[in-house]
């Protein structure tokens, strides 16, 4: 399974009943150009890029039997995802990364980094909002106690 997904030989599928009514294919990759063909009856297809960037779109008034599509990365874009609709359900495939002899262009490199200042502010605002709830109950608890 990891090696089907570190190849990008996975999608996702949301169909109705689980049962999807088109599927992928072939996707080639040659330069900077992205050539997907999908068949089934599709009513739109959708790429999508950075920051949820709509690149391409095309409805289809009446459904089409398969599609080929081609896309072209452009300098700014890092990666493309298309996603293809049906009436009865939706692909959405893993991105496609723009690499260099396979590293990708820093993505690899991305490492979160420890805030330590921010981490400890943040644990004595929760610390100090749990002791003022707590002293708050105490405090309504004194003033009326349970009855017995």
């Amino acid at each position: 399974v990891l090696t089907a997904l570190q190849q990008g030989k996975s999608y996702m599928v949301h169909a109705e009943g689980g049962k999807r009514d088109i599927e992928p294919e072939y996707i080639k990759v040659n330069g900077d150009t992205v050539l997907a063909s999908f068949k089934g009856p599709i009513t739109s297809w959708e790429i999508w890029g950075n920051n949820h960037k709509l690149i391409h779109k095309a409805d289809y008034t009446e459904k089409v039997k398969g599609i080929l599509t081609e896309s072209i990365f452009t300098k700014e874009d890092s990666y493309l995802r298309f996603v293809v609709k049906s009436d009865k359900c939706t692909l959405y495939l893993n991105p496609i990364v723009r690499s260099v002899n396979g590293k990708t262009s820093g993505v690899e490199k991305l490492v979160p980094e420890l805030n330590q200042l921010k981490t400890w502010l943040y644990r004595l605002v929760v610390l100090v909002i749990e002791l003022l709830v707590v002293a708050l109950f105490l405090y309504l608890w004194k003033i009326k106690p349970f009855k017995r």
